[in-house]
């Protein structure tokens, strides 16, 4: 059994988009993977149906024939798992996609941040940084209409470019990946864990 830690809540990107696909979700992948990041081997992708159901893959599909499954049917979610360096130490990264609302989530458990332990003096800004910066890469090659960071699940429905102004979602700006975002992010921790 794994040992409780404080902080597995997700420290989360969510980006609206007019239009996206699998290609699009491929391009984000790489850049992970350009920054040295790999497939989380106890699970590397997975999808589903419209219906909920798995996406049937075979046993040995590789992450080429899931992106090239994608391309050929319809589907609610998928999700992509890496792990790589954030900054200084290891951290898993999922992407996650919501088909019907055009939403990715980037997200990592949020007690990265503190070298996922219970220690929230092993705080490092740096790694919120690292983080925002591939997160920031990302909307540079692919820029979203709608985005947030936040250290809740942002719901794919409620930031989807056609509710997002209602819910109170402004329109993507660079600025929220900012040193001083960053540093309210970790602020927040701070205040909320300590």
């Amino acid at each position: 059994m794994e040992e409780q830690t404080l902080g597995w809540a997700e420290l989360e990107c969510a980006l609206a988009y007019n239009e996206f696909s699998a290609k699009n979700l491929d391009k984000m992948v790489q850049i992970f993977i350009n920054h040295g990041f790999k497939f989380y081997e106890k699970l590397k992708f997975s999808a589903s149906t419209m219906e909920y159901d798995d996406l049937e893959l075979p046993n040995n599909a590789t992450y080429e024939d899931f992106i090239q499954k994608l391309t050929h049917v319809k589907y609610n979610t998928a999700v992509i798992n890496l792990y790589g360096m954030l900054y200084d130490l290891q951290a898993k990264v999922s992407l996650c996609f919501f088909s019907p609302d055009k939403v990715v989530t980037i997200s990592s458990r949020e007690n990265f941040i503190w070298g996922h332990g219970n220690n929230l003096k092993l705080s490092d800004i740096n790694r919120v940084k690292a983080f925002f910066a591939l997160c920031k890469e990302i909307c540079k090659l692919l820029p979203p209409r709608y985005a947030c960071i936040s250290s809740e699940e942002a719901h794919p429905d409620t930031i989807n470019v056609e509710s997002a102004e209602e819910n109170g979602f402004t329109p993507y700006d660079e600025k929220m990946f900012s040193d001083e975002s960053a540093q309210e992010m970790l602020d927040w921790y701070l205040k909320t864990y300590v």
